[in-house]
């Protein structure tokens, strides 16, 4: 706590606080620095005592423990994103930046109440199938049970791939 105040002292901008959890029962004690970001939102730093047990799962019932990533409003399981690029990978881009472009566009698409046109979620899955080469029904249903995703599943990925296609269209349009 004494090394958290003093940096904070020598960094009054960033408005660092230290979150301190003491699990019940235990001696363990778990911190957290909350770092105010300049440029918008808080950046948090976690440190744990090493007790031998993966933090994994440790803390496997904790909320944030499947997610790798959120950008504002969207939060990305490693499961989404381990299929988000094997799914829309470009080889003029690192994984990272491809995570969080997509994070981006996902948000801003996740404001959108209407409905996918039915012509775009055919051109969607149509683009998305030969891509992958599912060029028929059993093919595409043993593609799904291999990335264990349910036809219904299946529907709402290609309406998402059709929402950022369209919102792609709109801002490349604008540009």
């Amino acid at each position: 706590r004494r090394a958290v105040a003093g940096w904070a002292r020598e960094h009054p901008g960033l408005r660092a606080q230290l979150v301190v959890d003491e699990r019940p029962g235990t001696p363990v004690v778990d911190f957290d620095l909350l770092v105010e970001d300049p440029q918008g939102g808080t950046v948090a730093l976690t440190a744990q005592p090493e007790d031998g047990v993966p933090w994994l799962i440790d803390h496997s019932t904790h909320w944030a423990a499947g997610q790798l990533v959120s950008v504002d409003d969207v939060h990305l399981s490693v499961a989404q994103a381990l299929t988000m690029i094997k799914s829309l990978s470009r080889r003029d881009t690192t994984p990272h930046d491809e995570i969080v472009d997509q994070c981006l566009i996902l948000n801003e698409v996740g404001k959108e109440t209407e409905p996918v046109a039915t012509e775009d979620l055919q051109a969607a899955a149509d683009e998305f199938r030969r891509g992958r080469g599912l060029y028929d029904r059993a093919t595409t249903l043993a593609w799904l049970a291999e990335m264990g995703m349910t036809p219904e599943q299946f529907e709402t990925y290609i309406g998402g791939i059709a929402r950022r296609r369209a919102f792609r269209r709109r801002k490349e349009a604008e540009l």
